[in-house]
């Protein structure tokens, strides 16, 4: 389950905002796991051709199985150019 929305602020900036959450059940094991995603994003339009980006993503994983549990930060700067 999940959700994706973008925004333009203006022509040049534009904002993303993403989450969703995945539940898993492994057949034949008794585990059961649960995954939270969240992100922001923002990116700037320098030129037609060069774009300019920063992103946030968390993720936090829940098992039953605690040596599967995990929790992710991710921070993330892009350039993107087009020919």
């Amino acid at each position: 389950t999940g959700a994706n929305v973008a925004y333009d602020l203006n022509d040049r900036v534009t904002l993303h905002a993403s989450g969703y959450q995945v539940k898993e059940d492994f057949v034949g094991a008794n585990r059961n796991d649960s995954t939270n995603n969240f992100g922001l994003k923002a990116e700037y339009k320098f030129r037609s051709w060069l774009v300019g980006g920063a992103e946030y993503t968390s993720s936090a994983k829940t098992s039953n199985n605690p040596l599967n549990d995990y929790k992710r930060n991710i921070f993330l700067l892009s350039v993107r150019s087009v020919l």
